[in-house]
């Protein structure tokens, strides 16, 4: 829970740099959101019997290919939509805005699969 709301943090952050430094301190304020995948991983892992170990990883590894494919169309829209020259005050932040507002589902998501794990 601690590196999603890390990733949270991260991702609202990203939407608000205007230097390049601020991504260093962002990226070191907020790295424990990288452990999320690993982790969420090995939950998933542990809540499926033995046999069934290799279809959930190929399942999960489907999902993090899809995102890679759709992430950027979307973000790349987002962008386009909220830079164009009609928007009165453009916000190219949105796509990392819209990223932390995701993992703020993805939050709660898990806090609600967690209270059905014993032991978590």
């Amino acid at each position: 829970m601690v590196g999603l709301l890390s990733s949270v943090v991260g991702y609202a952050l990203y939407g608000v740099v205007t230097e390049g430094w601020m991504l260093y301190a962002v990226i070191a304020a907020t790295g424990l959101g990288f452990v999320v995948l690993p982790a969420a991983q090995g939950l998933i892992s542990n809540a499926v019997p033995i046999d069934e170990q290799g279809a959930i990883q190929g399942a999960l590894t489907s999902l993090l290919s899809l995102t890679a494919i759709v992430g950027p169309i979307l973000a790349t829209a987002l962008f386009g939509y909220f830079t164009a020259p009609a928007q009165p005050v453009p916000v190219p932040g949105v796509p990392f805005f819209f990223g932390a507002f995701l993992m703020l589902l993805a939050s709660i998501l898990a806090l609600r699969a967690f209270r059905t794990i014993p032991g978590c």
